[in-house]
Order: structure tokens, then C-alpha cells, then sequence
């Protein structure tokens, strides 16, 4: 049988581009948020991880969902 699998990138940015992530605790905390968010929902949360103004996520999505 086939296996298929979609893959994202997604990538936000804050608004303006201001650097409100410079702060690593301010930034781990997001990242945790994120990962328990999407484990809460049932997304498979590959990577996270991004700079001070943005953040750079890898998503895989089953195709029977």
C-alpha cells in the first residue's frame, strides 16, 4: 500500500517585523506552547523554530485525515 504524506512550512512573523522574540526564555515558551497545542489537536508538530520576529514550523498532515 502507498504512503502519503503532506508536508508544510509554515512561517510567521510578528507584526512590523518588531523583535518581541529576542528574548530565548520569551521564545522556548512560545515553542512549548505550540508543540502543546498541536499535540492537544493531533497535528503532528515536526519542528519548530525561528528568530527573534519570526517562527519557521514543520507540519506533517496524514492524507486520511
Amino acid at each position: 500500500m502507498a504512503q502519503v504524506r503532506i508536508w508544510i512550512h509554515g512561517v510567521w512573523g510578528t507584526k512590523s517585523r518588531i523583535p518581541y522574540m529576542q528574548n530565548k526564555s520569551r521564545r522556548t515558551s512560545l515553542f512549548k506552547h505550540m508543540k502543546s497545542y498541536a499535540k492537544d489537536k493531533a497535528i503532528y508538530l515536526d519542528f519548530v523554530n525561528g528568530a527573534s520576529d519570526h517562527v519557521h514550523c514543520l507540519i506533517s498532515m496524514a492524507c486520511d485525515q
